[in-house]
């Protein structure tokens, strides 16, 4: 392999350093050949990934084609081992396929002379072994327990690790994996449990217990990181991710990227894009859902009155809000603001499936609805009205129990699933005194809590009509 091709797959692998990737450029602008070259290894690398996604068989076969041109033959041959073993994925681990498909691109580059670069670039893409070997980075050596081979060994910082090494932390250090001079990194949490299996077929990891947050850089086509933990799989091909696995659920959140998220118990795989979260576990529905941790707040202030409608038949509600930003609580607290009123919106994401109970502490007037399920237009009223104690008392902060005037500060049990999300919507109008609105719910065997952000995501704005 001459220079050209070496800076050329270390580009394609993400492991460029800056001085190579000036020596590259300068390759590119003295040699139109080179950049035509660099081009069509770019194009195909790209064309592999979407191949390697791809879950429809026709499709593959349409891009073989594509790369083979007129030999029908050799994409007859490749969709056919493909079909028997039922496994698009799975081509590049067939006993001999490897060695088969180098000697079929030697006779095919003899037939096709033009055919030099693609190959090439084939080759990077398919053969290549995957780059880096993991090494262990720990702030104290006591922080990690490592296990190899049924025995502890000692633990220092660069620790070159070996297949099957069990990693423990403790639980109050972090330690970090890197696969130098790859660029992925897998930061572990404190209380994390994690096995390193064999990396020949790519890297490959247990989650037993605990979190680990991971920037991936690409991999392989055939050869991603796989995440194994009791409940599911994460299929990885480059993208930066977070999984936290417990005795009874894994939780995966997306930053960017995808990834193939597949569960123990039945096999039911979905794909997780960026932004998007899943979970995989008993009583969970497996779906790609967006990531929890706030909701939407629209805010209009200078806004007259004490009571919800006055904001309900504003003519810049709920379209024109004075300004939006995200919380982190299903509460607005006290905050000296006077005529104001507000909406929280978005999703409720419940932990366990049960019946839950719902409770509200508002001033001076607040209503909240509740779909069951994720639409807007099946939401219902759980809440609603005047929040006064009587003989002029207004509500305190996070009083839930004492009966108010006009609505009832607790809801009947509502079932909700783990797994989905429900559409929810609070609104709240102070008047010229200070105003407050929290909820809160009691799940299945638990304890009363405000509902926090981590059981919640946003709805994204879009300026409509008016709606109640």
């Amino acid at each position: 392999m001459d220079r050209f091709e070496q800076l050329t797959a270390k580009y394609l692998d993400e492991v460029l350093s800056p001085v190579e990737g000036q020596e590259l450029a300068n390759h590119l602008r003295a040699d139109p050949e080179a950049a035509r070259q660099f081009l069509a290894f770019y194009s195909q690398d790209r064309l592999l990934v979407e191949l390697y996604r791809s879950d429809d068989l026709a499709a593959m076969e349409s891009i073989m084609a594509e790369i083979c041109g007129e030999e029908r033959a050799f994409v007859g041959s490749v969709m056919q081992r493909v079909r028997e073993n039922k496994d698009a994925r799975g081509l590049m681990n067939l006993p001999g396929t490897q060695t088969w498909i180098q000697n079929v691109w030697r006779s095919w580059m003899v037939w096709t002379g033009s055919a030099a670069a693609l190959a090439i670039a084939l080759y990077f893409s398919l053969l290549r072994p995957v780059v880096g070997q993991p090494v262990l980075f720990v702030s104290q050596a006591s922080s990690v327990i490592v296990e190899r081979a049924g025995e502890k060994v000692p633990t220092s910082d660069r620790l070159a690790l070996l297949p099957n090494d069990l990693l423990t932390l403790v639980e109050t250090n972090t330690a970090s994996i890197t696969y130098a001079p790859e660029t992925t990194r897998l930061d572990l949490k404190p209380g994390t449990t994690v096995k390193l299996l064999d990396w020949a077929r790519g890297k490959r990891l247990e989650l037993r217990l605990g979190r680990v947050e991971a920037n991936v850089a690409r991999q392989r086509p055939f050869k991603p990181l796989l995440v194994l933990t009791p409940q599911a799989e994460a299929r990885v091909l480059g993208t930066r991710f977070t999984l936290v696995t417990d005795t009874n659920a894994t939780w995966l959140e997306l930053e960017e990227g995808n990834v193939k998220f597949t569960r123990a118990s039945d096999g039911k795989s979905v794909k997780v894009g960026a932004g998007n979260s899943a979970v995989a576990g008993m009583n969970y529905d497996l779906k790609a859902l967006p990531q929890t941790g706030s909701i939407l707040r629209e805010y209009w202030t200078n806004l007259p009155g004490s009571a919800v409608n006055d904001l309900l038949d504003h003519p810049n509600y709920p379209s024109r809000p004075t300004g939006r930003d995200y919380v982190d609580l299903l509460e607005v607290p006290s905050a000296g603001a006077t005529n104001y009123a507000c909406r929280l919106v978005g999703y409720l994401h419940p932990p366990v499936t049960g019946q839950y109970i719902f409770w509200i502490a508002a001033s001076p007037a607040a209503v909240v609805n509740l779909s069951p399920d994720e639409n807007p237009a099946n939401a219902m009223r759980i809440f609603g009205a005047s929040f006064d104690f009587g003989r002029g008392r207004e509500s305190q902060p996070r009083e839930w129990e004492r009966k108010a005037t006009e609505s009832r500060t607790q809801s009947q049990p509502i079932t909700l699933v783990a797994g989905r999300r429900y559409y929810i919507e609070a609104v709240h109008k102070a008047d010229d005194r200070v105003g407050h609105l929290a909820i809160a719910w009691t799940p299945p065997g638990g304890e009363r809590e405000v509902i926090a952000g981590k059981y919640l995501s946003p709805l994204k704005p879009k300026p409509k009509g008016k709606k109640r």
